[in-house]
């Protein structure tokens, strides 16, 4: 017989294993080997690009609705179940 080399997560070669059309009596020989832990690198620190009055401008993402007096208003006056709700109702 052929050697099969299973390679996956745990959850994987057990599946595949399971699935093999295998005896109880067979004979197998199973090598478990761990693929090494590599570090996940630091983030590259904050460096701006613009300043203003002496403050940096971090970085920004677009919004899915524009910031308005208005929305600020709600959200500052208003319960958060409330404003949910009208969210939703709004199908938003």
């Amino acid at each position: 017989m052929e050697p099969l080399i299973l390679e996956g997560t745990f959850v994987e070669v057990q599946r595949r294993l399971s699935t093999l059309p295998v005896q109880p009596d067979d004979h197998l020989r199973i090598v478990v080997t761990q693929s090494p832990v590599t570090e996940l690198a630091a983030p590259a620190p904050f460096v701006p690009t613009e300043y203003r009055s002496g403050l940096p401008f971090l970085p920004h993402r677009k919004l899915a609705e524009p910031l308005t007096q208005e929305r600020v208003r709600l959200l500052s006056e208003d319960d958060d179940a409330e404003v949910l709700r009208a969210y939703r109702i709004a199908g938003r």
